[in-house]
């Protein structure tokens, strides 16, 4: 095959190959990792005669690698057939005919792997600049003598070795939650994924630890209660057997778990449910003294008030109230039937009074029970009135009792 012949065949152009590493960043055993998976691919992908199944993978990874998938069975390279074929004394014609074409084929299967070679060296000194492969640069022939596979072997020796840290990296990536209703079979990758990598570093993580790893995870999600509690009372318990069994129960559950309008809830109330809260929490974030403070252009604002001391008065049960308030509100509106949707939405209070009424505060009239009345609504401010001034920080303001009703618009 001639170098054509071999670039059109292979799965990922050359110039699509990940990159090793650039001119500013090293090789890394991630890049490595990467490439490596990549340039197997390319290896497998042009048929050889001497390894018709696992073809010029022994191109590219390690003896011990390859014969632990190849039954034991070491990579045999092609061999040179020399310049012509060798004829046995007294051949016949046919016998000679046969050497030929056999002949023939050798030379063949030898150029392609010559041809072969030469391109899977291109690909790592493309992907990796080349003062990361000096100690194998020749002056002369750079780097046209080396093998594709001793190119790999430098670079994961130098620059893949497994840290401590990279094995701390790799728990903290095989425990991280999975979030149904993503597959399980993401969970069970992640897992063995990091078990395979941390074999590579010298950890021993075994089966007994990925199925406390796998259990624990799966149970964190909180979803699969009953699920686990059978799994807890099974007289065998091994990960191949969790993750079947986790397999199905994650199955059933994605097919028959209950939906929201299955609930009895439909997408109008929910939408009206988020709409009416939406509105309620932007009027009280609006109407916080410290956002007040930041976006008012009122120039009697008072600027010595630190947002803290405005802010900290806002304790845990006024806002239970503020949102006892709020689902009043609605339970209210869908007993008149949706009427009272159009109406004004009532302003969060500020406080309450000794009665327990609902108050809130208005720095040229005091406090008041008429929750629409505050500095920044009064229509009646006297001189030097503070919109910004709160029940909580009065800025200075009046400190009278205005009995209004609180449902009563008018100031």
């Amino acid at each position: 095959m001639k170098a054509s012949d071999i670039l059109a065949l292979l799965p990922i152009k050359p110039e699509a190959m990940p990159k090793i590493a650039t001119s500013t960043q090293e090789p890394t055993r991630l890049t490595l990792k990467a490439f490596q998976e990549c340039i197997q691919d390319q290896a497998m992908a042009i048929t050889s005669a001497t390894e018709p199944m696992l073809s010029f993978l022994g191109l590219v990874l390690k003896d011990e690698s390859y014969s632990s998938i190849n039954n034991g069975t070491s990579y045999n390279l092609p061999v040179d057939p020399g310049a012509g074929p060798v004829h046995a004394n007294n051949a016949t014609a046919a016998q000679i005919t046969e050497t030929s074409r056999l002949f023939t084929i050798e030379r063949e299967q030898y150029r392609t792997y010559c041809e072969f070679q030469v391109i899977l060296v291109s690909m790592i000194t493309n992907c990796c600049p080349e003062k990361y492969l000096t100690a194998l640069k020749h002056p002369i022939t750079k780097f046209c003598q080396c093998t594709p596979l001793q190119l790999l072997d430098h670079l994961w020796i130098e620059y893949g070795t497994i840290t401590s840290n990279d094995l701390t990296m790799n728990y903290a990536q095989m425990t991280a939650q999975w979030n149904p209703p993503t597959p399980i079979e993401d969970l069970f990758l992640q897992l063995r994924e990091g078990q395979l990598f941390a074999t590579e570093g010298s950890e021993t993580i075994d089966d007994t630890q990925l199925l406390r790893l796998c259990y624990d995870n799966v149970n964190k999600t909180g979803l699969f209660n009953d699920a686990l509690k059978i799994w807890r009372n099974k007289p065998v318990k091994t990960y191949a057997l969790f993750t079947a069994y986790m397999t199905r129960e994650h199955e059933d559950r994605m097919k028959n778990q209950t939906t929201s309008s299955g609930a009895g809830y439909s997408a109008n109330n929910v939408t009206t449910i988020t709409d009416i809260v939406h509105n309620e929490l932007a009027q009280f974030v609006n109407n916080m003294p410290f956002f007040q403070q930041e976006t008012s252009n009122d120039e009697n604002a008072n600027p010595n008030v630190p947002p803290e001391q405005a802010n900290a008065a806002l304790t845990a049960d006024e806002l239970k109230e503020i949102f006892k308030s709020m689902m009043s509100e609605f339970k209210n509106d869908k007993r008149g039937g949706g009427a009272g949707r159009n109406r004004k939405p009532l302003p969060p209070a500020q406080g309450t009074d000794e009665e327990g009424n609902k108050t809130t505060y208005c720095w040229s009239h005091g406090i008041t029970t008429n929750l629409h009345h505050h500095s920044k609504t009064c229509k009646r401010p006297k001189e030097g009135h503070k919109e910004a001034a709160t029940l909580q920080n009065k800025m200075g303001g009046s400190t009278d009792l205005c009995k209004n009703n609180r449902r009563n618009n008018n100031n």
